[in-house]
């Protein structure tokens, strides 16, 4: 599909029930480009991103707690060889955002450490990021869909 033409569908099927119909041009457009979700996006991240992130405290407590657990967990050992060699974990993979939370529900880890270190991979997004169409060309398409009949 075109980007006209996935604008034209958003603006007909309206999925997130935004009221498009009843909105100017300019409306349409602006509540098609306004941040209404989050996204998951791949994140590499490494020892220094996740300390930062939790703090020098936490982000120790954080990695003693890993260090601990992997003496009876090979995916953990192995997550953390890959980390100490300088590699990094990709959070926003959906099988790491898993072993986190069940780190964190098995009492591994802080639940907060699991939030904090999964949102470095969360983004906002709007209805045209996640129908593929560029921002910046929305307004343009809005009224073009509509001009040709198209909604």
């Amino acid at each position: 599909m075109t980007e006209l033409e996935l604008v034209a569908q958003e603006l007909r099927d309206d999925p997130q029930a935004l009221g498009y119909a009843s909105m100017s041009d300019i409306d349409a457009a602006a509540a098609m480009v306004a941040p209404y979700t989050t996204r998951v996006m791949p994140m590499p991240v490494g020892i220094g991103r996740i300390m930062s992130t939790l703090g020098a405290s936490r982000g120790a407590a954080f990695f003693d707690a890993l260090e601990a657990a992997a003496a009876s967990d090979s995916v953990l050992k192995w997550t953390l060889t890959i980390l100490n060699s300088g590699g990094t974990i990709d959070v926003g993979d959906p099988e790491s955002r898993a072993q986190l939370d069940t780190l964190a529900a098995g009492g591994v880890i802080d639940p907060q450490d699991a939030t904090d270190i999964k949102a470095l991979a969360e983004v906002p997004a709007s209805r045209a990021d996640m129908i593929g169409v560029p921002p910046a060309v929305v307004p343009e398409l809005v009224s073009l869909a509509r001009a040709r009949g198209l909604v």
